[in-house]
């Protein structure tokens, strides 16, 4: 249940082991720009279905956000920030792109090498006293070119709001572990996840009702492009729009294993000591 289950809900963790994985000496991290005027929409559009099915040293994210731009059309263009980690040489990883996704014009140039504890680094820098919210959505079927000029247009159109989308794929080992293994269920059937982020300075609540209240528009905005029946999210994301009503925001975290989870959480804590607004509640076995 703590594999995924949210440890919280539990108790408290005082030991566990981990499963090591080989990592070579030398990881490749790059960064590619690509903006409106330089095909972002058609290669955003490709990398749904390349981003789940590359090779398996290789993770190839989207980061997404509006930006100004005095050379775009109402002075407004999309960024789309092709993010990669590969196990292996640049010289390896150009290899790979070129075969998989050539469109992006992967170079050389566009290569960090380095060792995999740096690129870890790289994404751990020292937070501002900011406030920040985040939701999430896993897309199941590939967004067409022409939705996502629907939702560039949608995140243009807010001028003040510091929201970028971060899409990580999916696929690869995922699709080969069963969706009741592990508390996670988002396997097999989904191309990738998407986090909506925002964070920003201000301390004041009407700034802050401001970004909440539009962050929900775009939630809502984005509701034909995402999964259904339930509507998913991740749980490491979590999310108190979708309530605290656990027969709500249970299967969207967890799909069939909630009840799975609920039942443990009888077992151990009976009582419901261990609890927050959206932790396992204790049901009696069926």
């Amino acid at each position: 249940a703590i594999r995924g289950g949210g440890a919280a809900s539990f108790g408290i963790v005082l030991s566990y082991k981990i499963e090591l994985n080989y990592v070579p000496p030398i990881v490749t991290v790059s960064n590619v720009m690509k903006t409106l005027k330089q095909d972002a929409t058609k290669l955003v559009t490709k990398w749904q279905q390349i981003g789940p099915n590359l090779d398996e040293n290789l993770n190839l994210r989207v980061i997404a956000q509006a930006m100004d731009d005095d050379e775009a059309e109402g002075n407004r263009t999309i960024q789309a920030m092709f993010n990669s980690l590969y196990l292996g040489r640049c010289e390896e990883l150009q290899t790979v792109m070129g075969n998989s996704f050539p469109e992006l014009g992967f170079e050389a140039a566009d290569c960090n090498e380095m060792s995999w504890s740096e690129s870890v680094q790289l994404e751990r820098k020292p937070e501002s006293n900011s406030s920040f919210k985040a939701k999430s959505d896993f897309v199941k079927e590939p967004v067409t070119e022409t939705e996502w000029e629907e939702i560039w247009r949608f995140l243009m159109e807010a001028k003040d709001e510091p929201l970028i989308l971060i899409m990580d794929p999916l696929g690869g080992v995922l699709n080969e572990i069963a969706e009741s293994a592990t508390p996670f269920p988002h396997r097999k059937g989904n191309l990738y996840i998407i986090q909506y982020f925002m964070k920003w300075l201000e301390t004041d609540m009407e700034t802050t009702e401001r970004h909440l209240s539009w962050m929900r528009e775009l939630y809502d905005f984005m509701t034909p492009y995402v999964s259904k029946n339930p509507r998913a999210a991740y749980l490491n994301y979590k999310d108190i729009d979708l309530g605290r009503s656990a027969t709500v925001w249970g299967p969207k975290y967890f799909k069939n294993n909630f009840n799975r989870l609920a039942f443990v959480k009888s077992m151990v804590d009976p009582d419901n000591f261990f609890r927050n607004e959206q932790s396992i509640p204790p049901i009696k076995s069926p």
